[in-house]
């Protein structure tokens, strides 16, 4: 018996709404106005109902919804393929959620909610094991990353009722490398070393201040401890084996005060005072109360002076007026400076004079057209050092006090990363680091040769670290990597093949020594 029931528009002959009902099943078909293959299909039978989303002009479903005695199943297909790539089931037992890369069976994407708990697992594309699963259960919650062929995971961050805990682990140790605590009563940062489980950095939050301690890897001593306090915040930094800080700097309300203590002495060295009025850096002597370094920051004007110990007249003197700025440091008993640090409309420049002579030993110079860097030597010309910034290309140079050819160059290029360390009279580089888009390449050539002598090549293959001998091109060894083993091989010089091969594998690990 089939009931038929046909739904027609008043304008086309195409149905939009059909119900069939016979014996075996029950189908709802909404059609398209103009097309004979339904848009939507809800098939009710007894075994199971299905909700089906054809696109206009294909058979296979695009979203298809299963519900059975078993479960409820939720799949979404490709247009043009059979394998969905998103399903959620919904089970008594489990809910599961899978996303399926188009074209492959394993899902890149998990997400499984039980009764025990929720597990959240993402697969690399063409391995079973998990590269990042989530795990939250009843009694903690759990982010592993493993990596992708290890079991050991690298990553991990532990939620539970008593504190939250992160760790990471490396590659192949149990130890945790970094651990960061977070509990009810303090807030704690540990960073452990590989193999000692005494914390090399430690931060504490707690409800009386915070303390950021840095122990040495086998002293419990701190020696760096920052605090920060209601009351004031305080950074001390204490000698591996002593109480008493060598720095220390304290914010009150009054003003901010940096101190810096001698290991043994109770009278700082460098006290750092910031006020309503002014702002004073004074640096005292160990034994002495007047100030051999002073910056006073007013509203005139600016100046930084540097006493001598016994002197009134300062060594130093930093002038910021509305023509320029001018940083000038004299010597103890001459007018002239030994250093200069001008700032003008038209371009800047910190020139460092010797003291009896008026040729800059140190020059930067920043202009519209790019930045400079020299360093001349006292008595010549010629810098010695020299940094360009320009528009096209960053180049370090440094060149040898009385020759031009440099002898260390890095050129950062739209194309790639050269660092070039030329012999003091050649033009060959000696080293030679090439970073480009295809491929990273170390290259160190002899003096005079163009053959490297050493080259580490870094691609989308493989790693391969190659030692030529000076004048062959044969290498002599040949360290390579790859994703399938990792092989050491020895060339004799003149010979291709290889004398001794080291072979670590996955299953195995082999040692060959070939005959010449």
């Amino acid at each position: 018996m089939r009931v038929y029931s046909a739904s027609t528009s008043v304008w086309e002959s195409t149905p939009c709404l059909c119900l069939v009902s016979t014996s075996d099943e029950s189908v709802f078909r909404w059609c398209h106005p103009w097309e004979s293959i339904p848009c939507l299909c809800l098939v009710l039978t007894f075994h199971e109902s299905v909700l089906g989303w054809f696109h206009y002009w294909e058979l296979t479903p695009c979203l298809c919804l299963v519900l059975t005695s078993h479960g409820s199943v939720f799949c979404w297909y490709h247009r043009w393929e059979s394998t969905p790539c998103l399903c959620l089931v919904l089970t008594s037992d489990e809910s599961v959620f899978r996303w399926c890369h188009p074209w492959e069976s394993i899902p890149c994407l998990c997400l499984v909610l039980t009764s025990h708990g929720s597990v959240f697992h993402w697969y690399h594309r063409w391995e079973s094991t998990p590269c990042l699963c989530l795990v939250f259960t009843l009694h903690e919650s759990v982010l592993r990353w493993f990596h992708y062929w290890e079991s050991t995971p690298c990553l991990c961050l532990v939620l539970t009722s008593h504190g939250s805990v992160f760790h990471w682990y490396h590659r192949w140790e149990s130890t945790p490398c970094l651990c960061l605590v977070f509990t009810l009563h303090e807030s704690v940062l540990r960073w452990f070393h590989y193999w000692e489980s005494t914390p090399c950095l430690c931060l504490v939050l707690t409800s009386h201040g915070s303390v950021f301690r840095w122990y040495h890897r086998w002293e419990s001593t701190p020696c760096l401890c920052l605090v920060f306090t209601f009351h004031e915040s305080v950074l001390r930094w204490f000698h591996y084996w002593e109480s008493t800080p060598c720095l220390c700097l304290v914010l009150t309300s009054h003003g901010s005060v940096f101190r810096w203590y001698h290991r043994w002495e109770s009278t700082p060295c460098l006290c750092l005072v910031f006020t309503l009025h002014e702002s004073v850096l004074r640096w005292f002597h160990y034994w002495e109360s007047t100030p051999c370094l002073c910056l006073v920051l007013t509203s005139h004007g600016s100046v930084f002076r540097w006493y001598h110990h016994w002197e009134s007249t300062p060594c130093l003197c930093l002038v910021l007026t509305s023509h320029g700025n001018v940083f000038c440091w004299y010597h103890r008993w001459e007018s002239t400076p030994c250093l200069c640090l001008v700032f003008t409309f038209h371009e800047r420049m910190l020139r460092w004079f010797h003291y009896w002579e008026s040729t800059p030993c140190l020059c930067l110079v920043l202009t519209s057209h790019g930045s400079v860097f020299r360093w001349y030597h006292r008595w010549e010309s010629t810098p010695c050092l020299c940094l360009v910034f320009t528009f096209h290309e960053s180049v370090l140079r440094w060149f040898h006090y009385w020759e031009s050819t440099p002898c260390l160059c890095l050129v950062l290029t739209s194309h790639g990363s050269v660092f070039r360390w030329y012999h003091r009279w050649e033009s060959t580089p000696c080293l030679c680091l090439v970073f480009t888009f295809h491929e990273s390449v170390l290259r160190w050539f002899h003096y005079w040769e163009s053959t490297p002598c050493l080259c580490l090549v870094l691609t989308s293959h493989g790693s391969v670290f190659r030692w030529y001998h000076r004048w062959e091109s044969t290498p002599c060894l040949c360290l390579v990597f790859t994703f399938h083993e990792s092989v050491l091989r020895w060339f004799h010089y003149w010979e291709s093949t290889p004398c001794l091969c080291l072979v670590l594998t996955s299953h195995w690990s082999v040692l060959r020594w070939y005959h010449r």
